[in-house]
């Protein structure tokens, strides 16, 4: 949440905008739950990525959101944008689609949501 902060008024040197980031930030964070993967996704070389990966498989996602454009966004599928987790057999574990805030937005509006 720290972290959350100073990079919320890093980007909104504005008071008012770092209000409102602010409390939707806070509002997200009431309706957060801490998930614990059972199963580790070792898919990426950094070990961060890989979490993010495992709390995401873990949690039924349908898509991780993310600029990190030099690791986990590499991982998808450039063409759909999926990933998919195997097990040790080949068996998939799950699948989700990691995406730019942009092309969130626009996977969106395609959905008819926005």
């Amino acid at each position: 949440m720290i972290k959350s902060k100073s990079t919320l008024a890093r980007r909104f040197p504005d008071e008012l905008a770092r209000f409102r980031s602010y409390v939707m930030l806070t509002l997200y964070l009431q309706r957060a739950r801490i998930i614990e993967p059972k199963v580790y996704v070792n898919a990426s070389d950094d070990p961060e990525d890989s979490e993010v990966l495992s709390v995401a498989c873990e949690a039924g996602v349908d898509f991780v959101i993310t600029l990190d454009n030099k690791d986990i966004i590499s991982l998808g599928d450039p063409k759909t944008k999926e990933i998919i987790i195997e097990d040790e057999e080949g068996n998939e574990v799950c699948r989700f689609k990691i995406l730019t805030p942009g092309e969130f937005l626009a996977e969106l509006k395609n959905m008819g949501l926005l």
